[in-house]
């Protein structure tokens, strides 16, 4: 296995000790996959901004740069990184972190100083995980993303509390992806340790109780 690899199972077992033997353990969002983002967006903004001054500068008049399409590609590029640049940004000041518990797991965001909770989910809710690569063209893989699969009924709480444009990205994906699965964001450690995580949580705290 690659140094990854084993850096992702060792730092698998120590929080899954971490959980047996405290009840509780705390996974932080990835601070690195989000300096990533913000290294794209930024590179949007350069790309969005270049175009636009190279199209006007070229052009006799404002109104004649406006009739090309360079423009509003410059226009959208520009548009799409600021958006997401700031969304980052917001996204890393609240700080999300997922609290696995002997109940089940939770996902927290700092807001003015206060941990709010985001979503609890028991794990007797939950019926399993599973992982694949997203967005990659080949020779790439794309990136590896870890889904939840909720019982039908917690799929349901789950959608009657999304919005309705979120509700209507969420039929999108379950049209790809699966009926009851929900993607999770990506948390310190890598997406691999994740999942590795929560499939050992799971076996040893989903499964119903025996018979008394």
């Amino acid at each position: 296995p690659t140094y990854h690899v084993r850096r992702g199972k060792r730092l698998a077992e120590e929080r899954h000790r971490q959980l047996r033997t405290t009840g509780r353990v705390d996974v932080p969002e990835s601070v690195g996959h989000s300096l990533l983002l913000i290294v794209f967006a930024i590179v949007f903004i350069v790309i969005g901004a270049a175009t636009l001054y190279a199209t006007i500068e070229a052009s006799d008049e404002w109104a004649e740069a406006f009739t090309g399409l360079e423009v509003w590609i410059g226009l959208l590029s520009l548009l799409f990184g600021t958006i997401g640049f700031v969304g980052v940004l917001i996204q890393m000041r609240w700080r999300a972190a997922l609290t696995l518990t002997w109940d089940g797991l939770a996902e927290h965001r700092m807001k003015k100083g206060e941990r709010v909770t985001v979503s609890m989910t028991a794990w007797r809710d939950i019926t399993g995980f599973s992982a694949m690569y997203l967005g990659g063209r080949w020779p790439f893989k794309g990136q590896y993303t870890v889904f939840m699969h909720l019982v039908p009924d917690a799929y349901a709480a789950y959608r009657a509390g999304l919005s309705p444009t979120r509700r209507r990205l969420d039929s999108a994906n379950a049209s790809m992806f699966g009926h009851g699965r929900i993607a999770l964001r990506r948390f310190s450690g890598g997406p691999k340790a994740l999942h590795e995580l929560l499939d050992r949580a799971h076996r040893d705290f989903g499964a119903p109780p025996g018979p008394g």
